[in-house]
């Protein structure tokens, strides 16, 4: 039930704890603005039972490919330690919360549903933040394992990365 729920996302927060050591980070109290934003405004769902349900929803229903798609981009892009990946590697498969959260918005009455399915999509598709300032960026910091060239399919232009 919600102990072993509970337990499991200690332990997930301490993987990321890992994931922030290996790029010389901390998770402490959000100093960008754009970060603080986002809190504040996924803590705004949090709110009551139904918006809570939506929101969590879309946020796990999203990690396996999210994680799979970081993963990838840490090991093209940044060294990182192994035990930095280990977050990533267990979420890039990890679906079960998501269908647990389905389970509980279909138990919930209609209003709560409608609540679910509101939040659910302004947390799916929110709008996008500024770019964040290369300055302040933790990844910033991470070191290249290569650089490469691409270029964009939109633009056409080539950059280095």
């Amino acid at each position: 039930g919600q102990q072993e729920t509970a337990q499991e996302e200690r332990n997930h927060a301490r993987l990321w704890d890992s994931f922030a050591a290996s790029i010389e980070t901390s998770v402490d109290t959000p100093t960008l603005p754009q970060t603080k934003e986002l809190l504040q405004s996924f803590e705004s769902r949090l709110a009551d039972r139904g918006s809570a349900l939506g929101a969590l929803y879309a946020f796990e229903a999203q990690q396996p490919g999210t994680t799979a798609s970081k993963l990838d981009g840490l090991r093209l892009h940044c060294r990182v330690a192994a035990a930095g990946e280990t977050y990533f590697q267990v979420h890039a498969n990890d679906d079960h919360e998501a269908r647990w959260l389905l389970d509980e918005m279909a138990a919930l009455g209609p209003e709560e549903q409608d609540q679910a399915v509101a939040a659910c999509e302004a947390t799916a598709s929110p709008s996008p933040p500024p770019a964040p300032d290369p300055a302040t960026s933790p990844f910033m910091d991470a070191k290249p394992a290569t650089a490469t060239a691409t270029q964009s399919s939109t633009t056409g232009r080539t950059t280095s990365r």
